[in-house]
């Protein structure tokens, strides 16, 4: 199975994850990934959304990332674009 991930992009969403002192295990940012690419199998979807629900500031990483990814979608690739829009959904 090829997973293919933006790294630059997690890049991105790491540095504000990072700033605020946040800890993500390695597995959710795995279903994360796989469910913007349309690659997770049903079950994988069933664990994230059991994961999102547990933990708010989990799923609003996961909304945030999901703005990104489809803004990113439109055209909008530039890393300092994407550095904007964080801060700017964070409130910054």
């Amino acid at each position: 199975m090829l997973l293919l991930v933006d790294k630059q992009l997690f890049t991105v969403l790491n540095d504000v994850t990072t700033a605020a002192n946040m800890e993500i295990p390695e597995r959710i940012w795995h279903l994360m990934a796989k469910a913007l690419n349309k690659e997770a199998a049903p079950a994988e979807m069933e664990e994230l959304t059991r994961l999102l629900e547990q933990d708010e500031s989990i799923q609003q990483q996961f909304d945030l990332l999901s703005r990104i990814w489809r803004e990113k979608g439109q055209g909008t690739d530039d890393e300092g674009n994407a550095r904007k829009l964080i801060l700017k959904i964070n409130g910054k």
